[in-house]
């Protein structure tokens, strides 16, 4: 029980930590110094993280994983369509 409840605050931190960035991100419309390479690599983990939860059916590893996965790939979403955006104005 004492474990799970580890696993569920680690979860809450790391789902904290993305909102800054996604909220920065989505008020000035600016993503420059974002790597996108480093989020990428990250979402990929996470993925196996996700696989790894199913196979060793452990709610609380798959379950959380897909959340960070999902702001993950939100930030990799914000990154493509401002990089996309930012090139059709400079032409």
């Amino acid at each position: 029980m004492l474990w799970e409840l580890v696993g569920t605050v680690a979860t809450l931190c790391i789902l904290v930590s993305y909102v800054p960035q996604i909220v920065k991100s989505y008020r000035t419309r600016r993503m420059d110094d974002f790597s996108l390479m480093y989020i990428s690599i990250i979402s990929f983990g996470v993925f196996l993280w996700i696989l790894y939860g199913a196979h060793a059916q452990d709610p609380i590893i798959m379950y959380s994983n897909i959340f960070i996965l999902a702001m993950s790939l939100s930030l990799v979403g914000m990154k493509l369509y401002y990089s996309r955006r930012k090139m059709r104005l400079k032409i």
